[in-house]
């Protein structure tokens, strides 16, 4: 970009907003800026499980500091779950100490169903978990 805010060699100006702007005294990589992206998003859920009871799939997993939004849960009839197979308004539960958190999937077709969770927070959702299965 030129010092008007036009990309070189054109005259359209960028529309928007700059956010959380950072200055450093060096020429950042790659994997750092990823790192630093990474930062600012809750840490991944660790311990995702999946039990089968009566026609119900039970996901349970260890609790995220930092997931001040809540959690997705991603499902899908395959592996590997894709962040695009989410699972709309989710009821979860999380109790307990250490916290644990709950959610129970029914009215499944009696099949293997997959599943990821990913904590949310203001900046956006994680990396998903670990993927856990099980067939109602």
């Amino acid at each position: 970009m030129s010092r008007s805010g036009a990309p070189a060699g054109n005259g359209n100006y960028w529309k928007g907003y700059i956010d959380e702007l950072r200055i450093y005294n060096k020429t950042l990589s790659a994997s750092e800026v990823v790192d630093l992206y990474q930062q600012s998003l809750p840490p991944t859920v660790k311990g995702l499980t999946a039990a089968a009871s009566a026609g119900t799939i039970q996901l349970s997993w260890d609790a995220v500091q930092g997931s001040t939004v809540g959690y997705r849960i991603f499902r899908s009839t395959s592996s590997p779950v894709y962040t695009a197979s989410e699972i709309s308004s989710p009821s979860i539960s999380c109790s307990g100490s250490p916290e644990v958190c709950t959610f129970s999937d029914s009215g499944l077709p009696s099949q293997t169903h997959y599943y990821r969770v990913s904590p949310e927070n203001s900046n956006g959702y994680a990396e998903t978990s670990n993927e856990a299965n099980a067939s109602p």
